[in-house]
């Protein structure tokens, strides 16, 4: 990346990365949390796609779709005021520095049965209609805005506002997360030393566990956990349920014994909580099958270590 002249940075999002040029545009939608319906989200990308000519679908792993390819990633986060879900929108991206920059492991290419990352996606230029003019950033930007009033039934325009690069430069907290996502110590520093390494396909994502362990027990390391205490776990993952990660994280805390036993009765403190937690219903339901998926998987692949 350093040699393409690429920059990185990691979003507070879950999902898996993606590559960003002037072809991709990207769009968020930030709602109340009592509120919130992917559904509805979704069905505006899907008419907004629609007035080009193009017939999209929303997947299972909250992809949408045309003609089988991927032209759009969905990503959350979410807080318990509100949740935001954004995704791309591959325009005209150049597929070829895609495809080179973004190289997922063995295991899922050979899961998802693909060559490559650019054998299953595309470009939404090359898909639409003869005749139909190719859209640019401008022109689904507006057709996004119109949809969005028409989904929510609205009789005016929608307000806008255009923010440039000065715009945001003026608003402190913006320029302060930013600062932090581009940042090394947000993108690599918080890792900590690998002694015990696994890793694992499952249908809805991978996973990426890293402990660092003293006497015979996760340990005190100067990662910053999402409670706030240090943790001597570092996990990856490319699931679209954060909350799962996030949970699981807790409760591996450190002094936890590094036994197949303990991480097996962890995670089932997880699925407990989640079970307790004010999730919807589909989301309630593949927070716990993954929480099982790694229950069934995790305990078993540190029996190595013991």
């Amino acid at each position: 990346m350093e040699q393409e002249k690429v920059l990185l940075s990691r979003r507070y999002s879950g999902g898996g990365a993606v590559f960003q040029d002037l072809g991709n545009t990207n769009y968020t939608f930030v709602s109340p949390a009592k509120e919130y319906d992917k559904h509805k989200n979704n069905r505006i990308v899907i008419r907004m796609l629609r007035s080009f000519g193009l017939e999209a679908v929303a997947s299972g792993r909250n992809d949408i779709l045309i003609d089988g390819k991927k032209i759009s990633g969905v990503a959350f986060q979410r807080s318990p005021q509100a949740i935001i879900q954004h995704g791309t929108l591959l325009l005209n991206v150049n597929l070829g520095r895609l495809s080179t920059l973004l190289c997922p492991d063995k295991a899922k290419l050979l899961s998802k049965g693909v060559a490559s990352v650019a054998s299953r996606v595309a470009n939404i230029s090359s898909l639409v209609p003869r005749g139909v003019a190719a859209p640019d950033h401008e022109r689904v930007c507006a057709a996004l805005h119109k949809a969005f009033d028409e989904e929510y039934g609205q009789h005016r325009r929608t307000p806008c506002r255009d923010l440039g690069l000065k715009d945001l430069a003026a608003l402190p907290a913006i320029a302060r997360s930013a600062r932090q996502l581009g940042s090394w110590d947000w993108i690599y520093g918080k890792s900590p030393a690998h002694k015990h390494a696994v890793s694992n396909r499952f249908p809805w994502g991978s996973v990426e566990f890293h402990f660092d362990c003293i006497g015979g027990r996760i340990s005190e390391c100067p990662q910053s956990g999402a409670s706030g205490a240090s943790t001597g776990l570092a996990m990856f993952s490319d699931s679209l349920q954060p909350a799962v990660m996030d949970a699981i994280r807790l409760a591996l805390s450190p002094g936890t014994p590094f036994t197949a036993q303990a991480v097996r009765d962890a995670l089932g403190q997880v699925a407990r909580r989640l079970e307790a937690a004010p999730l919807s219903g589909n989301d309630k339901e593949e927070c716990l099958r993954q929480v099982a998926d790694i229950s069934s998987w995790l305990p078993e692949a540190l029996n190595a270590y013991n």
